[in-house]
């Protein structure tokens, strides 16, 4: 953890690595020990305290396969929050790449790469769902992976910690004002404003049969359609998918609605999973898959310091 009294000029800024609806990430050099770090800039005025409660949920959540949170500060206009620098890419554009250059690693040796990388989000979710969280955005673009095939999921700031007075069950559900989320990876319940651990797990299925056919699923699909694919709670793509039968299982089984949807241990008790070694997935003890980072792994390249700082708007 980086010291409490952190400011802004603590760092220098190399670059953007990412950019979302409100935020920008940075890649930044902390000055008194030259280490890299990924800075977060989020307006006061359209998060105000959720980013808080997202800072107090990460420093809850070490995990290998979480992204590790190194500090946060404020300015008047701005949050930042600090995480460790993973040096690797968005699994969206991991996908993307592989679509076009090797599409055939995903469904190698009987889906080997498929099942390392989404054993890794399994057992991170795992992890959250046993101490009573939540992260409710589950999609490729939070999570990153590196040169090694290993991943970090980032971006908590939809994230919720369960009421740990009950005893929260896979499907125990609660109620929300408002649906939050990415539209492609929403739950039934999550459209009706209940969510739960098995939020995460439809997510998860999602993602899943995205990354078994190389394929984003509600690509070409309008709002409206997606909607009312979601609250059929049946997702007709896997019939015609060219997926092993035992996937077409695992993902019809967690395509249900709550009390029916598997959890995560039912997932990996699944066949689909077998000889699967969980226990070295999760402490990395073999190299997944090594692979060469494009150079234009994100939207930016290496901009001048001062046009970031300008940008910055403390």
């Amino acid at each position: 953890m980086l010291p409490d009294n952190i400011k802004i000029n603590d760092f220098s800024l190399i670059k953007i690595l990412g950019t979302g609806t409100f935020s920008i990430v940075y890649l930044a050099k902390y000055n008194d020990n030259g280490l890299l770090y990924s800075l977060k800039k989020i307006p006061k005025h359209k998060y105000g305290e959720n980013v808080k409660r997202e800072v107090q949920i990460m420093q809850r959540l070490k995990h290998p396969f979480i992204v590790s949170v190194e500090g946060f500060f404020e300015t008047e206009n701005h949050f930042f929050i600090v995480t460790e620098y993973v040096d690797g890419m968005e699994l969206f554009y991991f996908l993307k790449d592989i679509k076009k250059e090797k599409p055939y690693l995903l469904t190698k040796n009987n889906y080997q790469l498929t099942k390392t990388i989404i054993s890794q989000i399994i057992l991170a979710l795992e992890f959250m769902h046993n101490n009573d969280f939540v992260h409710l955005d589950i999609k490729p673009e939070n999570i990153l992976i590196n040169r090694l095939g290993y991943i970090k999921i980032v971006d908590f700031g939809f994230a919720r910690r369960l009421n740990k007075n009950i005893k929260n069950e896979y499907y125990t559900l609660y109620r929300t004002d408002k649906i939050e989320g990415t539209i492609e990876y929403l739950s039934p319940e999550i459209l009706k404003k209940y969510y739960g651990k098995c939020s995460d797990i439809w997510a998860l299925g999602i993602l899943l049969l995205e990354l078994s056919t190389n394929q984003m699923i509600f690509e070409n699909c309008s709002k409206e359609s997606i909607l009312n694919i979601i609250k059929k709670c049946k997702i007709e793509y896997i019939v015609s998918a060219n997926i092993p039968v035992l996937l077409k299982n695992l993902l019809e089984n967690i395509f249900k609605y709550p009390k029916q949807r598997y959890s995560i241990a039912d997932i990996k008790k699944h066949k689909f999973f077998k000889n699967l070694d969980w226990v070295n997935i999760l402490i990395r003890k073999e190299k997944i898959y090594e692979f060469e980072l494009p150079k234009n792994r994100n939207n930016s390249g290496k901009i001048k310091e001062e046009y970031l700082i300008n940008k910055l708007d403390i």
